[in-house]
């Protein structure tokens, strides 16, 4: 009796998992390849360069078509990636990389090392606008079939560094617009397809994981364009927005996922101009602004903001101290002008937005010049120094709090306010050189604290958390490293869903 229940049980067993396996192979096989991936992007580089990247748009763009030493996993970590192993010396200064030896770039060759030490060359140059981030590097040699590169003072957030958009390994070639990577995915052409710009990749067929995506077109929309085209169909994601919102029409597969984020919602202020270089406008701006009127009309789901730097993040959790503006006499700028530039992907609420800001400011007598624009240019006016009042999201692309203010370093190839000043230089300066979590902390909050004193930007708000939607995916997850480290190299499609696959305007 005690053998046939042991029997009896050990079929079970058996038969549970061969059950099991079965449902398992079943649900495998509903994942298959991608002939055609359609992603909304909000903006697309004519011409590419890793070191000139300032957007979420162009991070996600980079990361899919090159690849550096380290990346970041879904849990935030910084794993190796072109990089086998490597160690750090008992100075904690010098790193020796030992690299994988058959990755290939997407026209066929052989990555080398020289490769991988021309691309780390690249940040340190004197026109490089990355270089002051990559200062601590002292040398990068090739040592026994290994990269050696020596750094100025211990500093443990360096391999994060080699895991940012900028530290990518690449093929500068002459007369091509987007440089070879050794990334899933190769440049094929930007096009017009509707109406609407088209970066087209395909699948890289040299790629050491093939992806199931044979081909994406990165579609540039706005967000209730990605909205309405994911709604119907045609789009498979809208992760690359901030936050989706509104009503799309009714479908069941499309499936909408949130996400931990680090956003700072803000309008920065041109310093460098003539009107706001006077910090007595930027503070009677900054009083006069209604956030929490303007997050109830347009963002209920974001959180109003203080400091530029969200408390989620090392150092922003530290109370800022705020200045008294009751008593500034705001009246006296009553007749000034300001451009304030948005961008045009925000989409249906962009004329809403300027209705508010005008009157907002104009309560004060201020006029203010709405010019919706595209971001690509609204990106260029603020490098140029010609924007006054713009509107931006300040998104932790990076593995590091560090790289949140370098925006507003002095000679930063972005700084969004045009804000040059010795003390933000210095504190970022003493960041670089300390490994210790609490210093770096205080460091942080001092940041964060100066620049809420200089008044260079408006804060705004700070979302809950990225909201996107994707229709008959698998795999599809965003981790709490951002939508720019989406790993689409595993994404299929679920064989069982139908969707669009022409483009349907109505």
């Amino acid at each position: 009796m005690h053998l046939l229940a042991t029997h009896k049980i050990i079929t079970a067993i058996v038969t549970m998992a061969v059950v099991l396996t079965l449902l398992f192979a079943a649900k495998r096989s509903h994942v298959t390849e991608i002939n055609v991936y359609r992603k909304a992007i909000y903006s697309i580089p004519d011409k590419f360069n890793t070191l000139e990247l300032v957007s979420t748009s162009e991070h996600t763009i980079s990361h899919l078509i090159y690849e550096g030493l380290f990346t970041v996993n879904k849990f935030m970590e910084t794993v190796p990636l072109l990089v086998k192993d490597w160690t750090l010396d008992s100075t904690k200064t010098q790193y020796t990389f030992s690299i994988h030896r058959d990755i290939k770039f997407s026209n066929g060759s052989l990555m080398t090392l020289s490769d991988v030490k021309d691309s780390l060359d690249r940040l340190l140059d004197n026109k490089s606008p990355v270089k002051d981030m990559f200062k601590k590097i002292k040398s990068i040699k090739i040592v026994n079939d290994s990269i050696v590169v020596k750094i100025d003072s211990p500093y443990p957030p360096f391999i994060s560094l080699l895991a940012s958009p900028f530290a990518k390994v690449l093929k500068m070639k002459k007369g091509h617009s987007y440089p070879i990577g050794t990334g899933p995915f190769v440049f094929k052409n930007i096009g017009n397809k509707k109406g609407k710009k088209v970066l087209v990749l395909e699948r890289n067929p040299f790629h050491r994981e093939r992806p199931l995506i044979e081909q994406m077109e990165l579609w540039e929309l706005t967000e209730p364009e990605a909205l309405k085209l994911v709604g119907d169909g045609f789009i498979h994601d809208t992760s690359i927005y901030l936050s989706v919102r509104g009503k799309h029409k009714s479908n069941k597969k499309v499936k909408q996922n949130f996400s931990s984020t680090a956003v700072t919602w803000l309008f920065p202020l041109n310093t460098k101009s003539k009107k706001l270089s006077d910090i007595g406008l930027r503070k009677c701006i900054n009083k006069v602004f209604r956030k929490s009127e303007f997050i109830k009309k347009f963002r209920p789901d974001h959180k109003e903001a203080i400091g530029f730097l969200p408390p989620t993040l090392l150092g922003g959790a530290k109370k800022i101290q705020q200045e008294n503006l009751s008593k500034i006499n705001c009246y006296k700028y009553d007749g000034i002008e300001l451009n304030f530039d948005i961008p045009v992907e925000l989409g249906e609420q962009v004329p809403e937005m300027c209705k508010f800001v005008k009157h907002n400011f104009g309560e004060i007598g201020i006029k203010i010049i709405c010019n919706p624009i595209k971001f690509g240019i609204l990106v260029d006016r603020i490098k140029q120094a010609s924007s006054e009042i713009s509107f931006l999201s300040q998104t932790l692309d990076y593995p590091d709090v560090e790289y949140y203010f370098t925006t507003y370093e002095s000679n930063s190839h972005f700084n969004i306010s045009n804000f040059s000043s010795k003390v933000i230089d210095q504190l970022l300066n003493q960041v670089r050189f300390s490994s210790d979590r609490f210093d770096r902390n205080e460091i942080y909050y001092k940041l964060n604290q100066y620049l809420y004193d200089n008044y260079v930007t408006v804060n705004i708000s700070y979302p809950n958390h990225i909201s996107y939607r994707h229709i008959c995916l698998r795999n599809f997850n965003i981790s709490t490293a951002g939508e720019t480290y989406i790993n689409y190299k595993s994404i299929g499609i679920d064989s069982s869903c139908n969707y669009a696959s022409d483009f349907n305007d109505g």
